[in-house]
């Protein structure tokens, strides 16, 4: 989404994404219905909001899904969408992607990740100074899919490094990025929030759930 706000604005921005394509399962597939507002100001929360589930009480009748408890899912009143979303993350992804597509300030690029960034504290007050200085390895067929502990290749990227990665070497090159700007939308564990010291402030959910499709 950030990558869109930065076409729409028309400004020069290069993406970077270790994946070598896609995520094939789904991952982060719900919206929340504040996040379905910003959709709505790009114009693409009616494609989102008719081909998703909503996230709606709904037990069965038969008794085989019942009620056992309840808590909000959202604040009531905080947006004029009544609930959330479900859509897999693939589909996100291509909606989000054919509409930065459309905008020649964008460029994607694939098997690449950082690995080292760099802020000039001489420059990071002239923003109109490339004070951020990347360095990205690149490979030409992309990181092995990570394995867990069963041996089985794991269905989707975890955030951050996987525990079992592998990289062939003789296939990958470095080269460092300078910019005004880096933006790290890299989740929880954020390995650019970890490169620049910062820690995790706030409260931690302790929950365990997982979302049932019929």
């Amino acid at each position: 989404m950030a990558a869109l706000w930065m076409a729409r604005c028309g400004i020069k921005t290069l993406v970077v994404d270790k994946r070598d394509a896609k995520v094939r399962v789904g991952h982060a597939d719900g919206i929340q219905c504040r996040t379905l507002e910003i959709l709505e100001s790009f114009d693409l929360v009616d494609r989102i909001w008719k081909e998703s589930c909503h996230m709606a009480e709904n037990p069965g009748s038969d008794g085989l899904i019942y009620r056992s408890s309840r808590m909000s899912n959202t604040i009531p009143g905080i947006s004029r969408f009544p609930c959330g979303v479900l859509l897999a993350q693939h589909r996100i992804e291509d909606i989000l992607l054919e509409e930065i597509h459309k905008c020649s300030t964008v460029e994607i690029q694939r098997n690449v990740e950082p690995t080292s960034i760099q802020m000039d504290s001489k420059k990071i007050h002239n923003h109109n100074a490339h004070a951020v200085t990347v360095e990205l390895r690149r490979t030409a067929k992309g990181i092995s899919e990570p394995v867990m502990s069963n041996g089985n290749k794991a269905s989707i990227w975890q955030s951050g490094e996987p525990q079992h990665a592998h990289v062939d070497q003789s296939e990958t090159y470095y080269e460092k990025f300078r910019a005004r700007y880096a933006i790290g939308c890299d989740g929880a564990h954020s390995w650019t929030r970890a490169q620049l010291g910062f820690c995790m402030e706030g409260e931690q959910t302790e929950y365990v759930w997982g979302v049932l499709g019929a």
